[in-house]
């Protein structure tokens, strides 16, 4: 097995990978990354669900859907949008300025809930909301998401409420040429690549296969029951976040990962699980640093990766 860690990286992370590659394990070698912000540029769970709102493509018809916002993240208001809209058509006076408002008031509400409820609530929640899409929605929803998001430019987009919140996100996906490199010298040396995340696993999975022609079949994302090919409102636990990641690696991967790839707190159990190596993508996330620093892991400055278009 080649030792010779592919360049992008800093000395120290590629003698660290070629150190914890060559180690001696019996049974399969498994490496697992994070996706956004880890493999990626960009969150694409985000930008997707951004996505069904710019195309009106959550299913606002059934109160199944609107159940699941939360009165206190403005579900008054955006349901009301959204049916003021039902009765317009692109071409229609009133449309642009309904449209601009109705978008505002959707990009609020996961902000809003993530704000009082945490992450592993509104992981958990953002996955929920695609109820009534079929699977076979999600997946081309997720490829033109992907294919338009990898070819926008990298910036920032802001939204006004009726309110004058400002909801701001970030546009524009790219690959990391590194984590490209990595994840093909990884393969060769005889590691099963998975990639892990809270994104829902219809969408990155079809990220990972259009931006790493990954398998998807090696994602594992967070996921609904599904009923006759499409997506009810029930989580399958747990969700993906901290101590959730590990166990769903333990159920569907069953084994200790040698190699953990991660960004942000959401991935700091799996790396503290890695039995060789992890490795931080670090952006300036004081909470993972400081476990960095603490659990002596190797830390990759993001800003120094060289990023990739399509």
């Amino acid at each position: 097995m080649s030792v010779e860690v592919p360049t992008g990286f800093t000395d120290d992370v590629r003698a660290r990978l070629a150190a914890a590659a060559a180690a001696p394990r019996s049974g399969r070698a498994v490496a697992v990354f994070d996706y956004d912000n880890t493999c990626i540029f960009g969150d694409i769970g985000e930008l997707f669900s951004q996505f069904l709102v710019d195309q009106l493509a959550y299913r606002t018809d059934t109160d199944e859907f609107w159940h699941l916002i939360d009165p206190r993240d403005g579900r008054a208001d955006a349901r009301r949008l959204a049916r003021e809209l039902e009765g317009l058509s692109r071409g229609d006076s009133a449309w642009d300025v309904l449209y601009a408002q109705y978008r505002a008031e959707m990009a609020a509400v996961y902000p809003r809930l993530m704000a009082r409820e945490g992450k592993a609530v509104a992981y958990a929640w953002a996955v929920r909301l695609h109820v009534g899409l079929t699977e076979d929605e999600m997946v081309q929803h997720s490829e033109r998401c992907v294919l338009a998001e990898w070819n926008r430019p990298i910036g920032r987009e802001a939204l006004e409420t009726e309110q004058g919140e400002r909801i701001e996100f970030e546009v524009g996906l790219r690959r990391f040429a590194a984590i490209r490199r990595i994840h093909e010298w990884l393969r060769a040396s005889g590691f099963e690549v998975w990639i892990v995340s809270a994104t829902n696993i219809w969408t990155v999975s079809t990220a990972a296969r259009l931006m790493y022609g990954h398998d998807p079949a090696y994602a594992i994302g967070n996921r609904v029951e599904v009923e006759d090919g499409v997506l009810t409102s029930e989580l399958v636990s747990p969700a993906l976040f901290r101590d959730g990641k590990v166990s769903v690696i333990e159920r569907e991967i069953g084994v200790r990962p040698a190699i953990v790839f991660g960004d942000s707190e959401t991935d700091l159990s799996m790396m503290e699980w890695a039995s060789s190596l992890a490795v931080l993508i670090d952006h300036g996330d004081p909470i993972t640093l400081e476990a960095a620093a603490r659990l002596n892991w190797a830390v990759q400055p993001q800003g120094e990766l060289e990023l990739e278009g399509p």
